[in-house]
């Protein structure tokens, strides 16, 4: 049907070409009065039929004029006078030719239209203002024909960006229009390398990334995770390469030697610089409970899972209390020496104080058991 269409097409161009071609032309420079008129009454019968095509094609298609186009028409192309009306149809199944015709004088012209469908993009709900944050509220989804190729089709992609430069409504927002903004932040008093980065320290800013100097800290945690690695003045804006990120891991808050039972107030949640860290360090207290050290430490050095291991909570000779089990809620607990040395969950072999019969347990805390 493609072939037939441009068939028909070229049919009708070389008849009006042919007849353009017989008429007798006189020298551009000695044009008469009467041959520019004829050409401008031409140009505007050419104009007043596209005008008129555009209208029908829009009503017939339900779509806004504007989405009616013609692709380039040949400026030789003649349209004559019609004493009655033009009529209008779709000669093909497709709806991008149209058929124009007179019934008297008997003639007819095939115009190619191209119908542009509109497609939803993001526009300015009213005006903004070079370097306005825009909100949900500056923005709305409006059907628009061939918006630009980088126009927004999300709301969402806009809001908290920078106006580049002032906007009327209506306007399609297209990505090259916004700019991203970046946080940033500022120390509020003089800090010292090695002063965790808290709230009270610092005011954060958001700025256009093209205002942002290169290497500006953004997205920084406020609250624990990063220490200063140098000293700033007050009013600084931070720099990535002034900042340390830090863990939270378990420290010895005081010397401890090897085989030292673990008790509160040795040991504490302190930030520490993560390079060189490496694996294991316990960020858990609960993990040290009623564990010994493996070696000697110093005030401020964090520890490992292989620095402990379960205390030696009962030695050999010791008094050791054991529960023994009962129905109900009831518990009966008897003293009992200790036959072995052991450590918290193992088991261990006692002999009854009172009577001297053996007994056997599980090391629950320091000298004390529970009957398996």
């Amino acid at each position: 049907m493609r072939y037939v269409d441009q068939l028909l097409l070229s049919l009708v161009l070389c008849v009006a070409l042919a007849g353009a071609q017989a008429a007798p032309r006189a020298p551009a420079s000695a044009a008469s009065p009467s041959a520019q008129q004829a050409g401008a009454s031409d140009d505007l019968l050419k104009a007043e039929l596209l005008s008129r095509i555009r209208i029908w094609v829009a009503e017939q298609s339900s779509i806004p004029v504007a989405a009616v186009a013609f692709p380039p028409i040949d400026a030789r192309l003649r349209v004559q006078p019609c004493p009655g009306e033009v009529i209008l149809d779709f000669p093909f199944a497709g709806r991008d030719l149209v058929r124009a015709r007179c019934d008297a004088p008997a003639w007819q012209l095939f115009i190619k239209v191209d119908v542009r469908r509109p497609r939803p993009v993001v526009v300015f709900a009213r005006a903004v203002g070079e370097g306005a944050v825009l909100g949900e509220a500056d923005l709305a989804v409006q059907a628009v024909i061939d918006p630009a190729s980088d126009a927004l089709d999300d709301p969402m992609r806009a809001v908290g960006r920078i106006a580049r430069r002032a906007l009327l409504a209506g306007t399609v927002v297209e990505a090259r229009m916004l700019e991203e903004r970046v946080r940033v932040f500022r120390s509020i008093q003089p800090l010292s390398a090695g002063t965790p980065i808290t709230a009270a320290a610092l005011r954060s800013e958001w700025l256009a990334r093209s205002a942002v100097p290169s290497g500006a800290a953004s997205g920084l945690e406020l609250e624990g995770g990063f220490q200063m690695a140098r000293d700033v003045p007050a009013g600084h804006l931070i720099l990535g390469a002034e900042v340390s990120s830090t863990r939270q891991v378990l420290v010895a808050r005081q010397p401890l030697i090897a085989g030292r039972l673990l008790e509160p107030g040795m040991v504490e949640l302190r930030h520490v610089p993560s390079a060189g860290l490496g694996a294991g360090v316990i960020t858990d207290p609960r993990v040290a409970d009623q564990s010994e050290v493996v070696r000697n430490f110093q005030p401020g050095e964090p520890l490992r899972i292989t620095d402990l291991r379960p205390a030696l909570l009962v030695r050999r000779g010791d008094e050791v209390l054991l529960t023994l089990r009962s129905s109900g809620s009831i518990e009966v607990s008897v003293k009992a020496e200790a036959l072995q040395d052991a450590r918290l969950g193992e088991r261990i072999q006692l002999k009854n104080l009172e009577s001297g019969r053996p007994l056997a347990g599980v090391v629950t805390g320091r000298n004390a058991a529970r009957s398996p």
